[in-house]
């Protein structure tokens, strides 16, 4: 924030920057700016209606709209988590460990709802070694606390598992897709909005 006077600006308030803006006529254009972005490293973008109001709000303000790389991958369940104590879910499934084929990423995504929580407590058995559809925003590499990949903010696709596959995508196989997806453009599904 500038405070402007008569010769010029006076101060700058250290705790508020002014971020690159960039104006778009059309989805295409607003996707191509994410992707710029996405290579840089960076999550995305955000969209703003022009003549919109700003609202201190996470969410629930029409005139904004987060833009971020998301990517589907099958992993295999190896693990049934408890719920945190607690938590509404304590002592309840409250995620499920999911891997590559190759066990080179490992992932807890938590699950989805009620009603799928209480059908793996029901038969927990069930759930595991079936392959699962995971929707996440970026691949997190090994660390000191962790000598495996990781994925971040991952979470189910789906209620449920795929009947239709069994076997998972290996950790090559989502490195790809991701690489696909960040040099992609638009998503397949808004193509069609963003012509």
């Amino acid at each position: 924030m500038q405070l402007a006077a008569a010769g010029g600006v006076v101060g700058v308030a250290p705790s508020v920057r002014i971020i690159p803006t960039r104006i778009v006529h059309s989805l295409a254009e607003a996707y191509a700016h994410c992707n710029e972005l996405q290579l840089q490293g960076k999550e995305g973008t955000v969209l703003k209606n022009g003549a919109g109001f700003w609202k201190d709000t996470d969410s629930g303000n029409p005139d904004v709209v987060k833009l971020k790389l998301e990517v589907d991958v099958d992993l295999i369940s190896k693990g049934i988590v408890a719920g945190k104590d607690s938590t509404k879910n304590e002592g309840r499934a409250g995620s499920i460990t999911m891997e590559t084929s190759d066990g080179l990423l490992r992932v807890d995504v938590t699950v989805k709802n009620e009603k799928l929580c209480d059908a793996i407590d029901a038969n927990p058995e069930d759930f595991l070694g079936r392959v699962w559809a995971v929707r996440f925003n970026s691949i997190m590499k090994p660390s000191p606390s962790n000598d495996l990949h990781s994925l971040f903010l991952p979470r189910m696709v789906e209620a449920g598992y795929r009947i239709d596959k069994s076997e998972a995508d290996s950790l090559e196989s989502v490195f790809e897709q991701f690489d696909n997806a960040s040099r992609g453009g638009v998503p397949a599904e808004l193509e069609k909005v963003a012509a």
